[in-house]
């Protein structure tokens, strides 16, 4: 966590020294993936950086307009893509049931980059909607390549790719966790004291990205977060790491029952 201890006060915050441990000394002390970013700094000096939050109360989809999510998908679906009616907005999206269909969504501009710290956090909720149980599998965080076969049909993730991505892959019951600048890849898979996968159930998925925190030259570190639990860790080597889109999405690995995935928030914060 070396670039927020050594700034603290360019950030205009206390971090808590048990920031990533996950020890809790006070209600609301706990180590969640946004509790120590700079949202309200950035917020008052946008020179620090700057904050995203995207609740799906009011999104485009139509290419051409700024903000827009574009998606890339199979046809043949029936499940209906909208906003649902619920407390803040949560967006649905479905895939066809066939073998390795998939849908993404990804925001139609770069905006985030690991050369400096960055947090990260969606709550979402995966629905097997009554289709052969492990079957399919969804992904969500930052990438600078977004399109088919972000999970490939062996339901691993794309093998070149700058960002982090949480994801759960087919027929697992814990998450997997990438960080990767192009095809240098660190792969981990939650603690099993983390909160595990479970069907048409709301998880909070995140990362803080501490981008000289690693212990080899030119690395960062990345802490995985799962419903607030420290699920993971892992260093990269992080030279020369593109500009990359916040992206979502899932895909079938058998034919069965179109899956969906409900995206309650999506929020992240990056220091320029």
């Amino acid at each position: 966590m070396a670039n927020v201890n050594s700034a603290a006060s360019d950030y205009g915050q206390t971090i808590h020294p048990h920031a990533l441990t996950g020890v809790v000394d006070a209600p609301g002390d706990g180590p969640f993936a946004m509790n120590h970013a700079p949202l309200l700094a950035t917020f008052l000096d946008p020179n620090i950086g700057f904050n995203f939050f995207e609740d799906f109360i009011n999104v485009h989809t139509a290419p051409g307009v700024p903000g827009d999510i574009i998606f890339v998908q199979d046809a043949g679906k029936t499940g209906q893509d909208e906003i649902l009616d619920a407390k803040g907005g949560v967006l649905r999206i479905f895939v066809d049931g066939n073998d390795n269909d998939e849908c993404y969504g990804s925001y139609n501009f770069e905006h985030f980059q690991l050369d400096t710290d960055c947090w990260f956090e969606a709550r979402v909720r995966f629905n097997e909607n009554g289709g052969t149980a492990g079957k399919s599998a969804f992904v969500i965080g930052i990438s600078d390549t977004v399109g088919a076969d972000s999970i490939l049909n062996g339901s691993t993730l794309m093998t070149s790719f700058d960002g982090v991505a949480l994801a759960k892959l087919e027929d697992d019951t814990v998450f997997t966790m990438v960080v990767s600048n192009v095809a240098v890849q660190k792969t981990v898979t939650a603690a099993s004291t983390a909160s595990t996968f479970a069907d048409a159930t709301w998880v909070r998925l995140g990362f803080y990205w501490d981008a000289d925190g690693g212990t080899a030259a030119s690395s960062g570190r990345c802490y995985f977060f799962v419903d607030g639990d420290p699920a993971a860790t892992t260093d990269l080597v992080t030279t020369t790491m593109d500009e990359a889109h916040i992206f979502f999405g899932l895909k079938m690995h058998a034919s069965t029952t179109e899956a969906s995935l409900d995206i309650d928030y999506i929020k992240a914060c990056n220091v320029r």
